[in-house]
């Protein structure tokens, strides 16, 4: 059995949000042009809002990937009715008649931009991820220090059965190889 206990949601919470002095939150919020980038789908800070040039380049992006998006899907529908009059099956053979819908309607809904964000659920997405990822590795790095700390700036890093066999392996190499670094030199020699 596994001692693997989930954190609470606070401290999950917690250990996920970066500190505010974090320089890479700093130079993250001065190109998005406002602290809260993060949380940008869940606020109206970008768009038409009061977000930075950041946000109002991924609203136009996001119109003009929309707008290819929804072409692709006419198409798609396009050659769909026609297929499924030549051939009798719908969809016709080419696209499956549950999968292809789904997927159109999933990609719409993903790539839209949102009305008074800007940008799409998927950009909102990888925000959060980024924000999340920077309080993880600020997480990391303080209970790092703490254990240091703790120990004295002694790290023991013990490979599993000792070592002792990684370490004849290791020796083992390195005799091999010097073994032949100097039958090479020796062979050139002649």
């Amino acid at each position: 059995m596994s001692n693997f206990v989930l954190p609470s949601q606070a401290a999950a919470q917690q250990m996920l949000t970066p500190v505010s002095t974090d320089q890479s939150v700093g130079i993250l919020n001065q190109l998005f042009g406002t602290p809260d980038w993060h949380a940008a789908y869940f606020q109206s800070i970008g768009g038409s809002g009061s977000g930075g040039l950041f946000f109002h380049l991924l609203s136009d992006f996001d119109l003009v990937v929309f707008a290819g998006l929804a072409l692709l899907v006419v198409w798609t529908a396009g050659v769909s009715v026609v297929s499924t009059a030549h051939e009798g099956k719908a969809f016709g053979q080419r696209y499956h008649s549950l999968w292809t819908p789904l997927r159109s309607a999933l990609a719409m809904v993903l790539l839209a931009p949102i009305p008074g964000v800007g940008i799409s659920m998927i950009q909102g997405a990888v925000l959060l991820m980024v924000w999340f990822s920077i309080g993880g590795a600020n997480y990391l790095a303080s209970a790092a220090t703490s254990y240091m700390v703790k120990h004295g700036g002694e790290i023991n890093a013990t490979a599993p059965g000792g070592g002792t066999q990684l370490a004849k392996e290791i020796l083992q190499s390195n005799i091999a190889t010097q073994y032949l670094v100097n039958f090479e030199a020796q062979a050139g020699q002649k």
